[in-house]
């Protein structure tokens, strides 16, 4: 462990005095974690243990349940790993929890509290955010608290102490990544039906070469970590063959899933990988590709390696839009002549499309739609857009006067958009019906009444059935029990509700 801090460029400390008991509280059973586990509580988990302290996890619906945990496990700490959208529900059970409990010491990390740590200044419950990544530094603030030290002057951390707000820099990014120890997928041995769940998500690589505007990446290594690290680090492949070969001994799966934002940039990591995980591996797996990258070569080496989807992004069907908005280079021609690669190795393509994006209208969201319409990807996946801090394009909305700059009106992923635009309710519509009329285009005539009707909640559901068999008949087909499947439709249609304290 204290190679890890080093690398990241803090001093080792000695052995703290005590070893802390650390409650992770995360949203691991609703919709959009499904075939997902939270790497990064995982990643931290890990480093936690190796230093001695003790972990678990509690599921944050489940209020009831959270706070028998509190109770038995009696953590010293809770931590959160919150995205904008989903940081106000954190928020409102960390303050209930610390009413119960003012003796914890609560922490927020992940991208919201990276890109707008200011969130601390009017949160009195927060007591600490951490910035950016954060093995190496969870790792330090705790040994300091364990020693009942100067945990205030951690770095990446803005903590809360003695009615002061204290502001450290981030440290170093960790490199090599191979330093960084296996997500702690034990941790979630008390959720059976998350840990057996088919399909398994790894990840390579942190860090992505290109500047999209609605995207963190350009303010992560642009502004927050500038000088501080490589912008792209990637394991070895024996690392991650070590790593998958684990899991798979443990928890036999179906598919393995890989995060990294552009899976394929390195076209000699991929032919190496590629050659492993066919002969040690030998399951399906899907991945995130960047379409200008997606020559014939680099088609065929996933193909073989056995990839069975990839997901990429579209993202606008205006090439303008998408230029000069959007920050893509992608042009139609690129975009077709990517796509076309990978159908004819018969990989799955699955679309990402941004619907509502600021200084257009509804008929620039058709024009997505029928682009979408003609590259016939297996899987048409929209959102409407959303100004995540820190992004070119969220102070594009605010200057434009469509967003207020205030992040707590910024619903779920899924959920709407908080901009101030016209026809809102029609591109919401559209986004419930537009992976259906990709599916079906003689639902194309129709599109335009339909998305003015008030059947929005309606066309939600038809969109999460369709969506559901997709993904796990097309996209990563997998085999599940009637008791898992039944599982997966309470968690898609948000049926699990809150469980209140």
């Amino acid at each position: 462990m204290s190679d890890l801090l080093s690398i990241a460029g803090a001093a080792a400390p000695s052995t703290p005095a005590k070893g802390l008991r650390v409650l992770f509280v995360n949203r691991l059973l609703t919709g959009e974690c499904i075939g997902r586990v939270p790497l990064g509580i995982m990643y931290l988990s890990s480093a936690l243990k190796q230093r001695g302290h003790a972990v678990d996890i509690a599921d944050a619906n489940d209020h009831h349940a959270l706070g028998h945990k509190v109770r038995e496990f009696q953590p010293d700490a809770v931590l959160y790993s919150v995205r904008t959208g989903y940081h106000k529900g954190y928020m409102k059970v960390n303050r209930q929890l610390k009413e119960r409990f003012p003796h914890l010491i609560s922490i927020f990390g992940g991208n919201h509290p990276t890109f707008y740590p200011q969130m601390i200044l009017n949160e009195q419950a927060i007591d600490a955010v951490c910035i950016g990544e954060g093995e190496a530094a969870i790792v330090e603030f705790m040994d300091r608290l364990g020693r009942r030290g100067n945990y205030e002057e951690t770095p990446n951390f803005w903590v809360r102490r003695d009615d002061q707000i204290f502001k450290n820099k981030p440290g170093r990014l960790i490199e090599p990544m191979d330093a960084i120890p296996f997500p702690d997928r034990d941790l979630l041995n008390a959720f059976p039906m998350v840990r057996t769940f088919p399909v398994r998500n790894f990840i390579t690589t942190r860090g992505c070469p290109y500047d999209c505007t609605y995207c963190f990446n350009y303010a992560y290594y642009n502004n927050i970590y500038k000088g501080l690290g490589k912008r792209v680090r990637r394991r070895t492949v024996e690392n991650v063959m070590q790593e998958i070969e684990a899991e798979y001994r443990a928890h036999p799966f179906q598919a393995a899933q890989f995060e990294d934002d552009i899976f394929v940039y390195d076209t000699h990591w991929i032919r190496e990988f590629g050659q492993q995980f066919s002969k040690r591996i030998g399951k399906p797996f899907t991945c995130n590709v960047r379409v200008e990258l997606m020559d014939e070569e680099r088609s065929r080496l996933l193909k073989e390696a056995g990839c069975v989807s990839v997901w990429l992004g579209v993202e606008a069907g205006d090439e303008t839009i998408r230029k000069d908005l959007l920050g893509r280079s992608n042009n139609d021609n690129v975009t077709f002549r990517g796509i076309r690669n990978l159908q004819k190795q018969g990989i799955h393509v699955s679309t990402e499309n941004i619907l509502g994006l600021p200084k257009t209208n509804v008929a620039h969201d058709f024009k997505t739609l029928d682009l979408n319409l003609q590259l016939r990807p297996s899987f048409a996946n929209p959102s409407v857009f959303q100004p995540y801090p820190q992004t070119p394009l969220g102070d594009t909305a605010r200057e434009a006067g469509v967003f207020s700059g205030n992040y707590d009106d910024i619903p779920d992923f899924y959920e709407g958009s908080c901009l101030a635009v016209k026809h809102l309710q029609e591109i919401v519509n559209l986004q419930y019906l537009f992976s259906l009329t990709v599916e079906f285009p003689w639902l194309r005539r129709f599109v335009p009444t339909l998305v003015k009707l008030p059947f929005g909640e309606l066309y939600k559901r038809l969109m999460l059935l369709y969506k559901g068999y997709v993904l796990t008949h097309r996209i990563v087909p997998m085999k599940m029990s009637f008791k898992e499947m039944a599982h997966v439709a309470r968690r898609a249609f948000g049926v699990e509700h809150v469980v209140e304290f």
